[in-house]
């Protein structure tokens, strides 16, 4: 039996003072969440955590445990997919890291069994630089 993995992907995009509500108006995306720098720090549910955001933060949840159970699903092609719809925001992405921002594409692994791999072609990798956009790895047992 092949080793199986799940994937979550989502854009995060940090900016030391952009209002969030301009970042959901360029990309014409709803935010899972989002927070304005200044503002109080408060946990999910609600609840105070003290002090204030040092910075403005949105966050867009593309894939949740998405399965690797054919090619079609397969980490490197959902990238691939990805890529494609973010390219048109490449001149936003840059400005906000002009700015002193930063613009990554957040990938989770689930391993559900054994070891799994996967390569991602150099030619990706340096499309998502070109972008603007950094790729992030945790990967979970």
């Amino acid at each position: 039996m092949e080793p199986t993995y799940h994937y979550s992907v989502s854009l995060r995009i940090w900016h030391p003072t952009i209002n969030p509500a301009k970042i959901t108006e360029r990309l014409q995306l709803r935010p899972t969440h989002w927070w304005m720098v200044g503002e109080p720090r408060k946990a999910r549910d609600g609840k105070p955590l003290g002090g204030a955001h040092k910075q403005s933060f949105w966050f867009r949840r593309f894939a949740e445990k998405r399965r690797d159970s054919s090619r079609a699903n397969a980490l490197e092609a959902y990238l691939e997919s990805t890529l494609v719809k973010l390219k048109i925001h490449k001149s936003f992405f840059r400005r906000v890291a002009k700015a002193g921002g930063r613009v990554e594409l957040f990938v989770g692994l689930f391993a559900e069994s054994g070891n799994f791999g996967f390569e991602l072609p150099a030619t990706l990798l340096a499309d998502y630089g070109r972008v603007g956009v950094d790729l992030s790895f945790d990967v979970y047992r």
